[in-house]
C-alpha cells in the first residue's frame, strides 16, 4: 500500500464482507481472501517521496491496514495470514 487507505475502500470491502459474514453465520466455512498490493510503484515512489526506504513505508502502511480492518471488524483469519 502507498498510503493510509481512503474511504472508498471500505465502501467496496463491505458488501463482500457483509456476504462472507452473512454465509460464516449461517454455517458455512469461508475462505475470504485479502491481499496488500506491496512494493508496487507508487508505494514506491511515496516512500521515496518521503525519503523512507519503501520497504519500511510498505510494511507501516500495511500494519496500518492490518489495525484499520481489525478495527472495522472485518473478518478475516488474522492466523492465517502468510
Amino acid at each position: 500500500p502507498s498510503g493510509a487507505p481512503p474511504p472508498g475502500h471500505w465502501y467496496a470491502r463491505g458488501p463482500s464482507e457483509a456476504g462472507a459474514r452473512s454465509r460464516r453465520m449461517r454455517g458455512s466455512n469461508v475462505l475470504f481472501p485479502m491481499g496488500f498490493d506491496s512494493f508496487g510503484l507508487p508505494a514506491e515512489n511515496a516512500a521515496i517521496k518521503r525519503g523512507i526506504d519503501p520497504g519500511e513505508w510498505t510494511y507501516a502502511n500495511i500494519e496500518r491496514m492490518r489495525g484499520q480492518l481489525r478495527f472495522m471488524g472485518a473478518g478475516f483469519d488474522w492466523d492465517r495470514e502468510v
